[in-house]
């Protein structure tokens, strides 16, 4: 798992793929899918996410995003 150091660089455009455990197909129920998507809405509103591109495949998704943490 990858985490953002609060040092790092966050002034660029990022691609973040999240695949989950042994490739299972966890995102195929509707009710984790809609847990990914109100957190990316919790991001976007409260700690400063703009969310470019997104895509929830079967086992794993990708994001297109740039962080402004000013904005929180």
């Amino acid at each position: 798992m990858s985490i953002l150091k609060d040092n790092q660089q966050t002034s660029n455009i990022i691609f973040i793929t999240i695949k989950t455990i042994n490739g299972l197909p966890v995102f195929i129920n509707s009710k984790y899918y809609k847990v990914i998507l109100d957190s990316l809405a919790f991001c976007r509103k409260n700690k400063g996410w703009k969310i470019y591109a997104y895509t929830i495949l079967l086992n794993h998704l990708h994001l297109v995003l740039k962080f402004y943490p000013d904005l929180i």
